[in-house]
């Protein structure tokens, strides 16, 4: 095995050449990424608030200086979109970003950034009302609260019946 290393934008470049195998690895440093919250089709929408990032969606129309708590915010879009579901979103930024839908155990570095949420049409558009089975041959689903038990099943936040 060979590996060469080179700077290039203050980025190490790692080469690593196994003979063996005749594959050759190179991280490069990517100068223009994509955007996924931008350039790519998601069904939720991410409402976030960060002192030093841009993060989440942009356009969704809400400002974190209108807001003097989560609930807030929370209450407000259950009042005005009626989503589906909603989950707060947790940022964990030491060495790197990383969110997450659950909280982080360290309080010093994580902490709450917003929200994401599906709206129950959105849902419904999305999983194509009509043609969205329950189960694999299962009857077409036809009605919304269907189509959002499945949703919500999907992403492992079933609903549980109160007793």
């Amino acid at each position: 095995m060979t590996t060469t290393h080179r700077q290039n934008h203050s980025i190490t470049i790692k080469t690593t050449h196994m003979e063996q195998t005749n594959y050759q690895i190179e991280i490069i440093h990517d100068e223009h990424p994509s955007n996924p919250r931008v350039e790519w089709d998601n069904l939720g929408t991410m409402v976030c608030f960060h002192g030093r990032y841009t993060l989440g969606d942009i356009g969704h129309g809400y400002r974190s200086s209108d807001f003097n708590s989560w609930d807030e915010l929370k209450q407000l879009i259950i009042k005005q979109v009626k989503p589906a579901v909603i989950l707060p979103i947790y940022m964990y930024d030491h060495s790197g970003i990383t969110i997450s839908t659950q909280p982080f155990g360290c309080r010093f570095d994580s902490g709450q950034i917003g929200f994401i949420y599906i709206g129950k049409l959105k849902v419904m558009k999305e999983y194509k009302a009509g043609t969205l089975h329950s189960g694999k041959k299962g009857p077409v689903v036809k009605s919304k609260k269907q189509a959002i038990a499945i949703a919500l099943s999907e992403a492992g936040k079933s609903k549980r019946k109160k007793k």
